[in-house]
């Protein structure tokens, strides 16, 4: 167990105020000095010797002292432009302490952080390595800017350089939290599980109140932990205890706090009735969508076709369209020609496909059709209801991912599920078989093989076995599901049978919110390749 640190680690995944408190150490001496100067001054203790009439004054020059005192000044305006969001005049405020004081290393740090979220990532990894060779630096200062180097290469989507980052800073600081916990959260996405364990064990040992190094933990099998941990208790519990682990989970579902939103199926029949007859042409490369509810496949999918040798993807769930939808409207992203090009750039080029991930882009096909031009694949993922719900009711999804208020409370969880039924029912009707197809997660465990081999004739790719391995991809995963898909083999889940009636009791046996199949629709069928 790794000793205690001095002082609580940091809790929150900002990391620009990784180190703002050694400042104190920094600024404490040359305020106080230039306050005693300024006092010394005007008493008449000390004054600036007056020049000779026949000589020149000297320019004045700034006074160590006092530039202390306004860099000082500088880090704490740019600390509240941070706080507050305003992370332009937060840069503004860290460049021009760092003009008057090179060698600070928070300046640098939060500097390289501020940059991060306003993704101009390039200059946020030129900060942190400046940061990094200020001669100055303590372990711990050293640490803080590896951390913000390795969250700048994340959003670079270069995720093993990151990795790279966060374990040096492990190395350079005993005590740094952060720089385990995404050590272990890099490490499980690119499939070093020995690694992962190794980070979220030292995790813990600094901050045993830490939820997701003992939601790793419990999920590799551990199984002592602490009761006050209940997503990761239920974990540990379900397989012994199936009382105490229901107990577990339904109270962590009742401590997330959540927004709330409309009903989601309002949402989902506007949409539908906005995109009646989206436009659909036939293709034989392009982009792929994985589309559907999540906990249902998409991350074992989408690691298995990352093994075909003519599709191409990074791994990374991409939002810009999404983003641009929330700020233009659908109706103005469907026509926008920049957004088409700057969506086109940012995927991977060089083979006849390639996927998006993004399982909300469920809710705009029919903004992705019209802006493509009806180029475009669609793999609906589907799921039988009872296990599709207590997957998503029993995951613990990142903070960091936003929309999943509704996965937390039962009702707002049957309604969601029902408008992404809904939606699937909807856009099955109106692309043509070409175009959209339905892949069922539990008949894809069940038989791997024939189910890929379907799906990639439907793509008119050739066989490739490679894709029966999607343990080995080389792409990053980073969903709850990454443990599970690194994990070798295909095993189909049970573990939501014995909580079956238990979630159904908490959605109040609402059975019009349970999604429901047209088996007798003979078009739906044929849709399926499974």
């Amino acid at each position: 167990m790794a000793k205690k640190p001095r002082r609580p680690p940091p809790k929150s995944r900002r990391h620009h105020h990784h180190r703002n408190l050694l400042l104190l150490r920094y600024w404490r001496t040359p305020l106080v000095v230039a306050i005693v100067a300024a006092a010394a001054a005007t008493l008449g203790v000390w004054r600036r010797p007056k020049p000779k009439e026949e000589e020149k004054a000297p320019p004045r020059r700034r006074r160590p002292e006092v530039a202390g005192a306004q860099w000082a000044t500088l880090m704490a305006m740019g600390d509240a432009a941070y706080g507050a969001g305003k992370f332009e005049e937060a840069v503004s405020s860290y460049r021009e302490a760092l003009r008057l004081a090179p060698q600070l290393a928070a300046a640098h740090a939060n500097l390289a952080s501020a940059l991060s979220r306003l993704d101009r990532v390039d200059e946020a990894l030129d900060a942190a390595r400046e940061g990094f060779f200020v001669s100055s630096l303590d372990s711990e200062e050293r640490a803080a800017v590896l951390v913000n180097m390795g969250t700048a290469l994340v959003r670079k989507r270069r995720v093993l350089e990151a990795w790279e980052a966060f374990e040096a800073a492990r190395r350079e600081n005993n005590e740094s939290l952060e720089a385990r916990h995404y050590a272990s959260r890099t490490a499980t996405s690119l499939g070093f599980l020995d690694s992962a364990l190794s980070a979220a064990r030292e995790a813990v040992g600094l901050d045993n109140t830490h939820e997701p190094s003992w939601l790793l933990l419990a999920a590799m099998g551990e199984e002592n932990v602490p009761e006050d941990r209940l997503f990761a208790t239920f974990e540990a519990k379900r397989k012994k205890d199936e009382d105490a682990a229901w107990r577990a989970i339904v109270e962590a579902n009742e401590r997330v706090e959540r927004r709330k939103e409309p009903p989601a199926t309002v949402v989902a029949r506007a949409i539908v009735e906005m995109f009646p007859s989206p436009p659909a042409e036939p293709c034989d490369r392009g982009i792929v969508f994985l589309v559907g509810p999540p906990r249902a496949g998409r991350t074992l999918l989408h690691a298995a076709l990352s093994r075909h040798p003519d599709v191409s993807t990074d791994g990374h769930v991409r939002t810009l369209l999404n983003d641009a939808i929330a700020d233009l409207g659908p109706t103005a992203a469907a026509r926008n020609k920049t957004l088409l090009k700057a969506y086109l750039d940012d995927m991977p080029p060089g083979r006849r496909f390639a996927i998006d991930a993004n399982l909300v882009n469920i809710w705009w096909l029919g903004v992705l059709a019209e802006l493509l031009g009806g180029k475009l694949r669609i793999v609906l993922l589907d799921r039988a209801f009872e296990p599709l719900a207590f997957s998503c009711f029993k995951t613990h999804f990142s903070s960091s991912s936003s929309g999943f208020d509704w996965a937390y409370d039962p009702r707002a969880l049957s309604d969601r599920l029902a408008a992404i039924n809904l939606l699937s029912d909807h856009w099955r009707r109106v692309f043509p078989r070409a175009t959209i197809t339905t892949l069922n997660f539990d008949d894809f465990l069940s038989h791997p093989e024939p189910t890929l081999r379907r799906l990639l004739a439907w793509l008119e790719l050739d066989w490739d076995p490679s894709c029966l391995e999607p343990h080995k991809a080389e792409v990053p995963l980073d969903t709850p599901a990454a443990l599970a898909v690194r994990t070798p083999g295909f095993r189909p889940p049970n573990s939501w049978q014995p909580y079956a009636n238990r979630l159904a009791r908490l959605m109040a046996n609402d059975a019009d919110h349970h999604p429901k199949v047209d088996d007798d629709d003979d078009d739906d069928d044929d849709n399926n390749i499974v």
